[in-house]
């Protein structure tokens, strides 16, 4: 039997960022010392407000948008949006339905908003660990249905775990409170306005629609 081996990469990522923001701190401080050359406390002082200033911009702006292009950092980035589809098993009735997936990531969080012709559904918790290697995405998140589908289709709670052997291609499985299971692969699109056919059987697009819920995402986060 395989044991398995579990590192949380987020945690890592922590540690990571608190060394490089300490770092980046005595580099400014003691640049700040060397060209001001402070003689009284009142200056010394000055110095330290001026990096306390200067490591919070610093540790904001990193952790939203540096570390993506930091080589050192191994935390996979994900891109913004995926399209794909689910295929469920619910009471032995299966189903596939084509969704959309939008994704903010910065290096300490990822939320995860997962579109379908039925239900909207958003992270309520989330996190990347490596298993035996391989990257892995854990998230909860709530479902928002639609009101004609309310009754068949309540809102439910769900995790979903998802290999990202490759941010392009993500592959997963999920399951409900309500006993739903079912497998997820999405793949990675670069185009914002690109739309899907909800309806696997249906050759009507919702663009507009899906645009709406795009704007009012970015909006909100």
């Amino acid at each position: 039997m395989t044991n398995l081996i579990e590192v949380d990469v987020m945690t890592e990522s922590v540690m990571k960022f608190v060394k490089i923001v300490i770092y980046f701190s005595l580099g400014i401080f003691f640049i700040c010392i060397v060209i001001l050359h402070p003689n009284s406390f009142q200056d010394f002082f000055k110095c330290i407000n001026f990096t306390v200033f200067l490591a919070v911009l610093f540790s904001a702006f990193y952790e939203k948008i540096l570390w993506r292009l930091n080589p050192f950092e191994k935390t996979p980035k994900l891109y913004r949006k995926y399209i794909g589809t689910i295929e469920f098993n619910y009471n032995g009735q299966f189903g596939k339905k084509n969704i959309i997936v939008l994704i903010k990531q910065s290096l300490l969080s990822v939320r995860i908003r997962l579109i379908s012709d039925e239900v909207i559904s958003s992270t309520i918790t989330s996190n990347i660990v490596k298993e035996n290697g391989n990257y892995v995405l854990y998230y909860t998140y709530i479902t928002n249905p639609k009101s004609r589908v309310s009754d068949n289709n309540p809102i439910q709670y769900g995790c979903c775990r998802i290999v990202i052997n490759e941010p392009s291609e993500l592959i997963g499985v999920y399951w409900t409170s309500r006993k739903t299971i079912g497998d997820i692969i999405l793949h990675k699109t670069t185009d914002e306005n690109e739309t899907i056919d909800y309806n696997v059987n249906n050759i009507q697009t919702k663009q507009l629609q899906l645009k709406k819920w795009i704007k009012n995402f970015n909006r909100k986060n």
